[in-house]
């Protein structure tokens, strides 16, 4: 049987794969302060990977930034620029007030105090209870040099949201410059494959001071450049690891299944393609139904090879049970 190509094949399905991970519903904790009134927390974690430690920007002016700041990491997390972040927004429970108006400043010009509830309140809290990494960012309309000690600062400015997801952007852009691979116009990942791919995530865990693991999308995109290249080898080699990393994403078996179709292996295909769908259901992924269409064919294939070397075919294969 011919098969389409496996940089094409591979291409067209990947299509199919890219998301952001999904935020889990916000969290809204009021935390006693010592330093005065409750303060309330409203928290966003993103759907990351299991085990995943993600960085964590505390916005010191409450809540009316999360959804402008928020929309500025998921941006730059789907490009590739910088990895998933949780946002948490600060402000008094009382009275729905900023710590800064608490301290009796304006917000924008980060008192002591808001340094006093996020550095020894605040984030030893969040750093408990969810998964955060080593990295803290602190965001708001005060000077540059208004983060806590050791914190980074992400300046805000701008009344209208566009204003301040364009300024976080820039900010974010700064603090995680260097965090994705390269890819030269015109390709569609990084060159080198999966070694290269590790290399780089290695230098950035160095460098950021927490593990960072090479993720799918990277690994995924290395692979298909691979197939682009013409190293079919190599770009089986990549999806393998990939997956092998990644067991728990359907993407990353449905891409290696693809390629194994691609390459003659309606059995391994098969294999791929039923953890894809399995994974995908159990997780409502709204691509579980191409993975099922794609097993089936991969079953038809497999009973097909089987039979050319049988006197009769085998009974068919079964289904993964819905």
């Amino acid at each position: 049987m011919a098969h389409p190509s496996l940089a094409a094949a591979l291409i067209l399905l990947s299509s199919l794969a890219g998301r952001t991970a999904a935020a889990a519903p916000d969290r809204v904790v009021e935390l006693p302060s010592q330093a005065g009134p409750a303060l309330r927390l409203t928290v966003r974690v993103p759907d990351a990977a299991p085990g995943a430690r993600l960085p964590v920007i505390y916005l010191a002016d409450g809540a009316r930034d999360l959804a402008a700041v928020d929309a500025a990491a998921r941006g730059l997390a789907r490009r590739g620029e910088m990895p998933e972040a949780i946002v948490v927004a600060v402000e008094r429970a009382e009275a729905g007030a900023t710590p800064a108006a608490a301290a009796g400043s304006a917000a924008a010009s980060a008192p002591p105090a808001v340094e006093a509830a996020l550095a020894r309140e605040v984030a030893p809290w969040v750093e408990g209870n969810h998964p955060a990494a080593a990295l803290r960012i602190v965001a708001g309309r005060g000077p540059a040099g208004a983060a806590p000690e050791g914190w980074r600062a992400l300046p805000l400015a701008g009344a209208a949201a566009p204003e301040v997801t364009a300024a976080a952007v820039a900010g974010l852009r700064g603090i995680f410059e260097g965090w994705g691979m390269p890819v030269a116009r015109g390709d569609v990942g990084p060159h080198g494959g999966a070694a290269a791919v590790e290399a780089h995530y290695r230098a950035l865990s160095a460098r950021f001071g927490w593990e960072v693991p090479p993720p799918e999308p990277a690994l995924r995109l290395a692979g298909l450049q691979q197939a682009r290249d013409g190293d079919a080898a190599g770009a089986l080699r990549t999806l393998e690891r990939n997956a092998s990393l990644h067991a728990a994403v359907p993407a990353a078996h449905g891409v290696l299944g693809q390629a194994y179709e691609a390459g003659g292996r309606p059995g391994d295909a098969r294999r791929e393609y039923q953890s894809a769908w399995e994974l995908a259901r159990k997780a409502k992924d709204p691509r579980a139904a191409d993975y099922e269409k794609a097993y089936q064919r991969a079953v038809a294939e497999a009973e097909r090879a089987f039979s050319g070397t049988c006197s009769s075919p085998p009974s068919r294969l079964t289904t993964p049970g819905r």
